[in-house]
Parts: C-alpha cells; structure tokens; sequence
C-alpha cells in the first residue's frame, strides 16, 4: 500500500482521492447541514466506528473521549455488534447511543443528520466502507477523522482536519 515502486507521496494521495471520488462519493455532493440551534447549552459530538470494543479505538481514544465528554455531549454510533468491557465504557461516556450496524449509506447518513450533530469524529476510516460512503455527503457541520492507526487520506473531501497526537 505505502511502497509502490516509487510513488511520491502527492501521488499516493491523489490515488486515494480519486478512489473515493469514484467509489465512494455516489454522485451526491457534500452538503453539510445548517447550524444547529444557538439556544443548546452543550454542543453535540457523534463518534462514529465499527469499533467500539477492546480495540485501539478504545485503548488510543477513551481519555480524549472522557475529556470532551465533560464540555459536549457525546452521540456514539457503533457499526458493529461485538460488545464488552470497553464498549460498556464508550456507553457510560454517551449521552446517545445508537446502534447502526445494519444501515446502508444512504439510511446512515439520513440517521447522523437526524441528531444535528455540531461535529463528527470518525474512528472507522478504512475499515468502515458504508460509513465513509455515508460520510462523503457530510451529515454534520463539522467533521474530523481521527487517525488512529492509518496513515492515509480518507480520500473524501467532506472532512475539515484530522485529529492525531504529537507521534502521528
């Protein structure tokens, strides 16, 4: 993946890019919401994985996830099924849960719309196709790919930064 026989590293993006430009986008153009209203106290955070687990979504994440879960109130929306120790910690830390595993593109990016998210954080990336598929359309006025352990664009245009530590 990263070691092509020379590629550069813009070419190896742009690749990326035009992946998703192909396979995931569907023709819809990224149209983020309108502002949520200004009266709400708390702003409103989804996270959105296929693992909310013992994974290193819970090992390299749960403390930044404590921290922002004292100033907002935290919408998780777990593509997975498998559940234990850990996700009972994502659960205690949310205001909202939401099981989603089973919709397809369209139907998730209709259900993230419907909770008039302030931001969105996705911990899937790769590993998460429908979701990325449902992220190209940008179903919150903000959106953020946490790095985790890739270290490639997503190749959608619809997220505003990455967020990563000093390593990444």
């Amino acid at each position: 993946l990263y070691d092509r026989g020379g590629q550069t590293p813009e070419s190896l993006s742009e690749a990326f890019f035009a992946y998703s430009r192909k396979h995931l986008y569907a023709g819809r153009p990224a149209e983020a919401p309108p502002r949520a209203s200004p009266a709400r106290a708390r702003k409103r955070v989804g996270i959105i994985s296929p693992q909310l687990f013992a994974s290193p979504v819970y090992f390299f994440g749960i403390g930044a996830l404590r921290l922002l879960a004292m100033s907002a109130d935290l919408v998780f929306f777990h593509r997975g099924t498998r559940q234990d120790w850990a996700t009972a910690g994502f659960r205690a830390l949310s205001a909202d849960w939401r099981n989603v595993a089973g919709l397809e593109p369209i139907a998730l990016e209709s259900e993230l719309r419907r909770h008039a998210l302030d931001a969105l954080i996705d911990m899937g990336g790769w590993m998460d196709r429908i979701a990325l598929q449902a992220l190209a359309g940008k179903p919150a006025r903000r959106m953020y790919k946490w790095v985790g352990g890739q270290s490639v664009s997503t190749g959608l245009a619809s997220f505003d930064g990455f967020i990563g530590d000093l390593h990444q």
